[in-house]
């Protein structure tokens, strides 16, 4: 999410589109709009750079599951923690 009660750390600020928020939404409802095409969201983190597990991530992000849900295409979406390269290469079919 942009929305964080910390401050941004360790993070490429260089994705912050100005008015993002309020014009478009946040980061869950972006992913929404790939649906129904395949999406891998690995390794997310909070604003203060802590890595976030599967669990929390998948919290996070129950707008886009259930607008893929919506779609039928609930396969289409996964959401994972952060893991080895290769392990997400093989993941997206590389």
């Amino acid at each position: 999410s942009y929305r964080t009660d910390v401050p941004y750390v360790k993070q490429s600020m260089g994705i912050m589109a100005p008015r993002i928020l309020r014009d478009v939404g946040d980061v869950p409802h972006l992913a929404a709009l790939v649906a129904p095409r395949r999406l891998v969201i690995s390794g997310g983190v909070t604003g203060g750079g802590d890595a976030l597990a599967t669990d929390a991530m998948t919290q996070r992000f129950a707008f886009a599951k259930q607008v893929y849900r919506l779609h039928a295409v609930e396969a289409n979406l996964t959401i994972t923690a952060a893991e080895k390269p290769a392990d997400l290469i093989r993941r997206l079919g590389g």
